[in-house]
């Protein structure tokens, strides 16, 4: 006999909630407040320029981020609402988006 899958749909559905979630408080995080003391006390100079780079690859990286645990949250929306899909395609799917 094939194997079953079973799963804990509620349990699938709290994790997308929760990832949701941390992408919304990962959003949030103000790198620019953050910054903004510093570059406001070494104004012109090259401490400054090197900060205001940094500012905006972690503002970069943060988003990246933010985007990628979305799309995690949204592929177990869908897989808690696919009651057919199977073991296989669910990890497929999920390694396609992490890119593992």
């Amino acid at each position: 006999m094939a194997p079953v899958l079973r799963a804990d749909l509620e349990a699938i559905r709290t994790l997308a909630t929760d990832l949701g979630n941390a992408a919304t408080d990962i959003r949030g995080i103000d790198v620019n407040r953050t910054f903004a003391g510093l570059l406001a006390g070494l104004k012109g100079s090259d401490v400054a320029a090197a900060l205001t780079t940094a500012e905006i690859q972690i503002e970069a990286a943060l988003t990246a981020v933010a985007t990628r645990v979305d799309a995690l949250a949204q592929k177990n929306k869908e897989a808690a609402r696919t009651v057919g899909i199977t073991d296989e395609q669910y990890a497929d799917s999920i390694s396609g988006l992490l890119k593992l």
